[in-house]
């Protein structure tokens, strides 16, 4: 639990930095890339996601036959990512309808600012399950020799 807090609080940091340094070069490339592909990008990452821990399962398997090896903690953390990921969809397209808001941008000034850097920052979260998932397959390929 810890780990996600960690993982939360450095995403929407990283974000918040990201969104600045783009607004102070006055470049919109990113808020407009995010708002038109974010949801389409984290359904295609949780397929890649989702595909890879399959080819991880069969692996820990034939591991867990061949050695009597088990690891329940690992498919607890599979699992844990699958939510995450449901999750961070789920968060995108909130932040995106109240971002689109015309009611909330004049209620709350800094809402175009607030809401652009969440958005950077559910994707660096992405980025973080994807690094995760890519560094189980190093581990297993690994311990695999």
């Amino acid at each position: 639990m810890m780990e996600i807090f960690k993982n939360i609080s450095f995403s929407v940091v990283l974000g918040m930095i990201i969104h600045s340094l783009a607004s102070w070069m006055d470049s919109q490339f990113l808020v407009t890339f995010l708002e038109n592909n974010l949801i389409t990008l984290l359904v295609a990452l949780m397929a890649i996601n989702t595909t890879t821990m399959s080819v991880m399962m069969t692996k820990m398997s034939e591991i867990k036959e061949k050695h009597k090896i088990d690891f329940p903690a690992t498919v607890k953390e599979m699992s844990a990512s699958i939510y995450e990921q449901i999750t961070l969809i789920c968060v995108a397209v909130m932040l995106q309808i109240v971002n689109g808001s015309p009611k909330v941008k004049e209620i709350w000034g800094n809402a175009d600012f607030v809401f652009s850097s969440l958005l950077a920052g559910v994707f660096i979260y992405a980025m973080l399950i994807l690094f995760d998932t890519a560094k189980g397959i190093f581990v297993l390929l690994e311990n695999e020799k």
